[in-house]
């Protein structure tokens, strides 16, 4: 088995952690996204942005990304994650904690 050993370009956290944000910077998310409001208990109201694939929702897995601290559905993080889960055929689903992002006005 051959061994694995990091080009020398890409070998360090530090260099990982740029290379990671600079490629990712301009990403944006282009399936189609429905915005859904979920009433989690009392006051509490929950913003989810979910991309559906086609097809019946039962022939599919999801995933639920759940964002960081400080974080918003929007974060690059997620949406490289999101925009590979869809292109394997799942459904995926954004979810912004209470107080992040566009659930703000909730």
């Amino acid at each position: 088995m051959r061994r694995f050993a990091p080009r020398p370009f890409t070998s360090g956290g530090h260099r990982q952690t740029l290379l990671g944000f600079w490629s990712r910077r301009h990403l944006e998310w282009q399936p189609p996204t429905e915005d859904v409001i979920v009433e989690a208990s009392g006051d509490v109201r929950l913003l989810l942005r979910a991309s559906w694939q086609p097809g019946p929702l039962e022939s599919r897995p999801a995933l639920v990304l759940i964002h960081g601290l400080g974080g918003w559905d929007g974060a690059k993080y997620g949406l490289a994650t999101g925009a590979l889960a869809w292109s394997r055929g799942w459904h995926v689903v954004r979810m912004n904690m209470r107080g992040a992002g566009d659930s703000m006005g909730l």
